[in-house]
């Protein structure tokens, strides 16, 4: 199962060649039409449509991804959706950075009050 750091890193791998990347459609096929995220004939995502790209089956992954995607609006300061379509590639680059460093922050917040009680009592 993935985590949503591998998640995040993967999306961001995937769009990281500018051709690989596109506006106004979660994906486009080697036409320039709109297809779905998963699609075989997908051959570029925007920020949304890569995240969404993951295809596991699990009720918990589909809980990282959206934890995802939220992480990434909360990166963008908007919705993700939003931004990719306004912005040029190296600012959703940019905010992929930052949505992977808040959930490295936030697990290390977790981790940190986790070790700061142990008792149950």
């Amino acid at each position: 199962m993935a985590t949503t750091d591998e998640i995040l890193s993967s999306a961001k791998a995937l769009i990281s060649n500018p051709d690989r990347w596109t506006k106004g459609a979660f994906a486009r096929d080697k036409h320039g039409q709109p297809t779905g995220s998963s699609s075989d004939r997908a051959v570029c995502w925007c920020a949304r449509g890569a995240v969404r790209n993951f295809d596991e089956d699990s009720r918990v992954y589909l809980n990282g991804k959206a934890y995802a995607e939220r992480l990434l609006d909360a990166a963008a300061g908007c919705e993700m959706a939003d931004f990719n379509d306004t912005h040029d590639h190296a600012n959703v680059m940019a905010v992929f950075d930052k949505a992977i460093k808040l959930h490295a922050d936030a697990m290390s917040r977790f981790d940190e009050a986790a070790k700061g009680d142990q008792s149950c009592d």
